[in-house]
């Protein structure tokens, strides 16, 4: 058997759900672009994430790349959409 890529995924939000991609660079430190490159801190700057915080998990979270915009479903089925541009900013 030959080894291969069967599927590639990155998670642009530390600790949210995994986006399939057809491509990803290597950036020099040898991370895949747009893998973890956003991530939610508290109030204290701690990383928010389903190790500490349960919730997480049960947030969806899908990525669109044509606009770079986000759109989490929460439990409750509400939903939010964030776009981030050039300056991420904060979600309240």
């Amino acid at each position: 058997m030959t080894p291969h890529i069967a599927a590639l995924r990155v998670h642009p939000i530390k600790s949210f759900d995994a986006q399939p991609v057809t491509s990803a660079a290597v950036q020099p430190s040898g991370a895949l672009a747009l893998d973890r490159r956003w991530a939610f801190v508290d109030d204290a700057g701690k990383f928010w994430n389903a190790k500490r915080t349960a919730t997480v998990q049960a947030i969806r979270c899908r990525y669109d790349p044509a606009d770079g915009s986000f759109r989490f479903t929460f439990a409750d089925r509400t939903t939010l959409e964030w776009s981030p541009g050039n300056d991420p900013g904060e979600l309240e």
